[in-house]
């Protein structure tokens, strides 16, 4: 009895805890370790030239987005691709879910974060901090330098839109941050996969601040990934990759060779696994590899992840806002003294232009009025004058009954005519 007691209560214990256990299956796909230590040997290593950078040739308010499938070294890769042909206007790294998202450490899915901006595409940005869980690396988002690392510490490698309208992938000195930051959109990676066309992964991962095994490991394992990049045309391409780690996708060695085939120079990784998210007109369009259960039924889920990479409408404003106020997210915010959408309607000038208008219609009004009322007592003359013609007429008729009446001798002097 006791024996059948015990064998049901351990039953039951492991019932509950595959149960719990298969409420999400988290797909993490990380190149720290559970404690990581700063190598203090390979910190503040920098080549002569840190990033490399280019200027758009030609920018265009649009941009582009397809699936593709590519076979890499003889492995079939599938993913999403975007290229925004005007990073300056189009683009934005945002922090998770709202404004303040880092520094509150807030972690949500790219869905519910691209809602900030409408984006109209939308991809995983940088890691998780390991310690704190929070946005790792620098983050600049739309012009406000939210947080950036530690310069005593290893180089985080780089993706950046300055203010001048040019891209930068790299080791960004920390000196530009904090002297003055030229950057209005700035997102750290781990792993620096393209640079000037050539692989750069074994040369990059020597710098980041990992240890070396778990760094190797994190390069070789087939995952779900994502990048971010430029060719030489100044174009910023986003591109995510799906699969699942150590079973399917592709390792930072070949995403080399996969990001030269869409003819980017410079290119670095992003967070990757279960937080590969890739979303077009709000929703999610790749298959995340973390598995959820839900009353029993098992399916893929998003994971939550700190910064976003955004493509949006233009914030170019028309007509640069007639030089009357700045433009900010597409909308211009006028001077003292104008207004209207593109800042063109001066204040003065319309109200003394109100004053005319006020006359002239004033003055239509007066005459409508007069119009109706003249109409109205025109009709009610012409009713009472009908009126009365009818009474005259009626009148005149029973005059003329009357005497052909007394002609006839048909009536007598003595009836009255109220008879007839």
């Amino acid at each position: 009895m006791n024996s059948t007691y015990f064998v049901c209560i351990l039953v039951s214990m492991l019932y509950i805890c595959k149960c719990f256990c298969m409420f999400q299956q988290v797909d993490q796909l990380s190149p720290f370790e559970q404690k990581e230590t700063i190598d203090t040997n390979r910190k503040n290593r920098q080549s002569v030239k840190s990033f490399s950078i280019v200027k758009p040739k030609k920018t265009y308010q649009k941009h582009f987005v397809h699936t593709f499938y590519k076979k890499i070294n003889n492995q079939k890769i599938y993913g999403h691709q975007a290229i925004v042909y005007d990073a300056k206007n189009m683009f934005s790294v945002l922090e998770p879910l709202r404004p303040g998202g880092c520094r509150d450490k807030v972690k949500a899915t790219v869905l519910e974060t691209a809602k900030q901006r409408k984006c109209v595409v939308a991809i995983n940005g940088g890691f998780a901090h390991p310690e704190t869980l929070g946005c790792y690396g620098n983050v600049v988002s739309d012009g406000h330098l939210v947080q950036k690392t530690n310069s005593l510490l290893v180089k985080a490698v780089n993706f950046g839109v300055k203010k001048d309208g040019s891209i930068a992938v790299g080791y960004i000195p920390q000196r530009l941050l904090t002297l003055k930051n030229p950057f209005i959109q700035l997102v750290s990676g781990i792993g620096w996969i393209l640079r000037n066309g050539e692989n750069y992964v074994n040369e990059s991962l020597k710098l980041q601040q990992c240890s070396s095994d778990s760094l190797s490991q994190f390069a070789n394992t087939k995952s779900a990934r994502s990048f971010v990049g430029f060719d030489e045309e100044g174009c910023v391409h986003i591109i995510q990759v799906d699969g699942k780690t150590s079973d399917s996708g592709i390792n930072l060695h070949d995403a080399a060779s996969l990001l030269q085939s869409f003819g980017i120079t410079n290119a670095i990784n992003l967070d990757g696994g279960g937080a590969s998210t890739f979303i077009t007109n709000g929703s999610v369009v790749n298959y995340p590899s973390n598995i959820c259960f839900k009353d029993g039924t098992e399916s893929l889920c998003p994971a939550n992840v700190t910064t976003v990479l955004c493509i949006h409408e233009s914030d170019k404003c028309s007509n640069n806002c007639s030089n009357n106020g700045v433009c900010g997210k597409g909308r211009c915010r006028c001077q003292a003294g104008w207004f209207g959408i593109e800042c063109d309607k001066n204040v003065l000038e319309f109200s003394s232009s109100w004053k005319n208008y006020k006359f002239i219609i004033g003055l239509t009004v007066t005459i409508g009025v007069l119009l109706v009322l003249n109409i109205f007592t025109c009709n009610l003359a012409f009713l009472y004058y009908s009126r009365y013609k009818s009474l005259v007429n009626s009148s005149k008729e029973k005059d003329q009954l009357r005497h052909y009446l007394r002609s006839r001798r048909a009536l007598s002097s003595t009836e009255n005519e109220s008879d007839y």
